[in-house]
């Protein structure tokens, strides 16, 4: 009797490796996309995406009603969610409401001494990356989805183009922006875990919009 071949590790049954049409049509789509949005990948973040995060916080907050973190007794938060919490409780103050105890203690401590929610003038400051990361992550998301390819190479694959190699020759050609590919692939990891922490919140505020 013959013996059957084993799969391949990292390998599922019938799943067939992108060809090579399919890498020049993720590599041309995000050359392209790297191309039109250039200032994604400027440190910092860009004032109107601010304004839409706060305006997003307030609907989430009015959502999640008494379990939501803005309605605690308590607030503690890291210097880099400064600028969301002094601009949710400006929303929410604008329109009348009172704020809750921790929300009303860490604004008006902010208000007394404003160096002790400030970041750090020495070190990396990690929300200088906060838009290049989600404009990376969204871009190396989309080619693996989009064509196949696997977000990163693996052990057994270290030859073969991944989402990460192709965003970092897309970014190259299109915005003439030149990072590793490691740090593609940490720029993706940054996005993924914010998803991760933000996606229940934003469940939330769409089905509170779809019963508008």
């Amino acid at each position: 009797m013959k013996k059957q071949k084993k799969p391949r590790p990292g390998k599922k049954k019938g799943q067939t490796r992108p060809r090579i049409e399919q890498e020049k049509a993720a590599l041309a789509w995000a050359t392209e996309y790297f191309h039109r949005d250039k200032t994604g990948l400027e440190k910092g973040i860009p004032d109107e995406i601010r304004e839409g995060t706060v305006d997003v916080g307030v609907m989430g907050h009015d959502a999640m009603g008494e379990s939501s973190p803005f309605a605690a007794e308590t607030m503690f938060a890291p210097y880099q969610a400064d600028w969301f919490i002094k601009g949710v409780s400006a929303k929410l103050l604008e329109r009348g409401d009172q704020l809750a105890g921790g929300l009303s203690a860490y604004s008006a401590a902010a208000l007394r001494d404003p160096s002790s929610v400030t970041s750090p003038k020495t070190g990396r400051k990690p929300m200088d990356s906060f838009n290049r990361y989600i404009t990376i992550g969204i871009a190396v998301d989309y080619v693996a989805k989009k064509w196949g390819f696997s977000r990163t190479r693996s052990r057994h694959n270290t030859k073969n183009s991944c989402a990460a190699s192709i965003v970092r020759e897309a970014m190259a050609a299109g915005a003439n922006f030149h990072l590793s590919e490691a740090e593609i692939i940490r720029a993706s990891d940054e996005y993924r875990q914010l998803m991760g922490l933000v996606r229940p919140f934003f469940s939330r505020v769409a089905g509170r919009r779809a019963q508008i």
